[in-house]
């Protein structure tokens, strides 16, 4: 990552078919501001399929006591839901997979209730999810007392709002019974948190794969059967490369091979539909990542154990980083293996549209929005080939941290330039749909395109990095038929704007965009 930046008032240098990747995102030479930039050229092909898209989201917040962190009450309230769901056309959630089920008996300063009966170590087949206490006391309340888990309310909430919503699951650290400290190099730091809630560290021990396994199919089974929310896809460790001071654990590569093989054996013995996704390591990182599917997909017995490959837009697990070159990177590596790729984690950077002076963000990449979450969405879907996208948080009560939706106090609403960035995406591509073939990002102009031309969907997805004006020539050939476009704009003064239908003549399209602005135009108009 380069921590240079490139001032605002630049000369005017020649259009840039050339691409520089700075501080994770794409970046070309631009216009002064007030002068028209372009004409860009832009070409889609929608008889060149790429990835089908799943949808874009985001993860719940599982912590925290709802009478003192906003974000927490609200993303249950009604209208957080309705934004979720209807508003910003968020298809898909991420929740963690709660340990506390199927958990022993943590440190003496905080009692919580076991869970855990004898005869669930003895044998791995009585782990069964009607003996789960699925109504959360002491510490693992989280201040809701003799609730059922927030993340599986808020599983069912959404999905009353949009049954063909699809859920996926993390586990941040499996049941800390079943964990133990590896003799030497990953695992080998093995402890209860300083507040004696989180299970830090440690690894999965050996004698306790199947049980792990038995575990995550009747929480699978239970999400299908007792809540009425089936589990598409379930991962059995987020961030498995490195100890934090919460809920973690660490694999090697080769216990990640041993135990996505486990899951998939009791899986398909208990007909569980879950698919196992993995390893959600990081995006910066792709060689360290892919030493963890490699011995997967080497094995004939596991090759087809594992349905999607997925990381975290991060360096460490904080440190935002999506550049393009590191998303290529990982495709180039997948590619070949006709798995699905899942960025199924990312901050989400800085709310403001305005450029900063000043260098990166302090979790890194850019000091706006445009330039860095939108950039990054970018990155993923169009570079990378992501089918699904979940930021780290919806909701935030602080101004410019992980969240979407600014909730400052407890009953106000504040939608984020984040939120309409995302939602340029989430509403207007129906889950389904297919990438399709763009020509290559230049002029300042990044340019995604999705279509599906038997149900008659075209969105095409354009973001204006220049400060000018700059007008887009963009020529579409093999997509449905249609005569105009919806548009809808976001820049300094607009969110996801309503704008005049944009003609189609003859397959081509001429543009005209704002300086520093996000269009979509689709021919699937916004719908509450």
């Amino acid at each position: 990552m380069f921590n240079s930046r490139m001032k605002k008032a630049v000369a005017i240098v020649f259009a840039a078919s050339l691409l520089v990747n700075l501080s994770g995102r794409t970046v070309f030479a631009a216009g002064e501001p007030g002068q028209n930039a372009g004409p860009v050229d832009v070409t889609v092909d929608c008889g060149k399929q790429h990835q089908i898209i799943r949808g874009l989201g985001s993860c719940l917040k599982g912590w925290g006591s709802p009478a003192r962190d906003p974000e927490a009450k609200w993303q249950m309230d009604p209208k957080g839901l309705e934004l979720y769901a209807k508003d910003a056309g968020f298809a898909v959630a991420r929740v963690p997979v709660d340990r506390w089920v199927i958990e022993g008996e943590s440190p003496d300063m905080y009692k919580i209730p076991s869970s855990l009966l004898p005869e669930m170590k003895d044998d791995p087949a009585k782990i069964t999810y009607d003996k789960f206490k699925w109504e959360r006391t002491g510490r693992a309340a989280c201040g809701e007392e003799g609730k059922i888990s927030r993340g599986i309310r808020w599983t069912q909430e959404l999905h009353k709002l949009n049954p063909d919503m699809l859920f996926t699951a993390s586990v941040w650290s499996p049941p800390h019974w079943m964990k133990e400290a590896a003799s030497k190099g990953p695992g080998a730091k093995f402890e209860w948190s300083k507040n004696g809630a989180s299970s830090c560290g440690g690894r999965l021990a050996p004698k306790y794969y199947k049980h792990y396994a038995h575990f995550l199919a009747q929480y699978c089974l239970a999400m299908e059967k007792k809540f009425q929310v089936p589990l598409y896809s379930i991962s059995i460790q987020n961030e498995l490369s490195f100890y934090e001071p919460y809920d973690s654990c660490l694999y090697t590569p080769q216990e990640f091979h041993d135990v996505v093989g486990e899951v998939a054996a009791v899986f398909k013995e208990l007909g569980v539909k879950t698919k196992i996704m993995g390893p959600e390591d990081m995006t910066k990182f792709p060689d360290r990542l892919w030493s963890f599917v490699k011995p997967v997909l080497a094995d004939a017995k596991t090759k087809d154990s594992l349905a999607i490959i997925c990381s975290h837009g991060y360096a460490d697990g904080i440190q935002i980083s999506l550049g393009a070159g590191d998303a290529l990177k990982l495709w180039d590596m997948m590619k070949d293996t006709g798995k699905e790729y899942w960025m199924t984690e990312t901050g989400g950077g800085p709310a403001n549209w305005e450029k900063k002076e000043g260098g990166e963000s302090a979790k890194g990449g850019a000091t706006n929005a445009l330039d860095n979450l939108a950039s990054r969405i970018h990155n993923s879907i169009v570079i990378g080939n992501a089918s699904l996208w979940t930021l780290w948080q919806f909701m935030t009560s602080e101004p410019d941290a992980e969240g979407m939706v600014l909730t400052p106090s407890m009953d106000e609403f504040k939608p984020t330039k984040k939120y309409y960035i995302q939602k340029h995406y989430a509403k207007f591509i129906p889950p389904g749909t297919h990438r399709v073939e763009t020509s290559k990002d230049a002029g300042g102009i990044l340019a995604g395109a999705f279509a599906d031309k038997d149900k008659g969907v075209l969105t095409l997805v354009l973001q204006n990095h220049n400060d000018a004006e700059t007008t887009v020539k963009i020529k579409v050939s093999g997509g449905p038929a249609a005569s105009s476009l919806s548009a809808y704009v976001t820049d300094k003064d607009r969110n996801c704007e309503k704008t005049a239908d944009v003609p189609v003549r003859a397959g081509a399209i001429e543009l005209k965009m704002s300086p520093r602005s996000l269009v979509t135009l689709t021919t699937k108009p916004e719908t509450k």
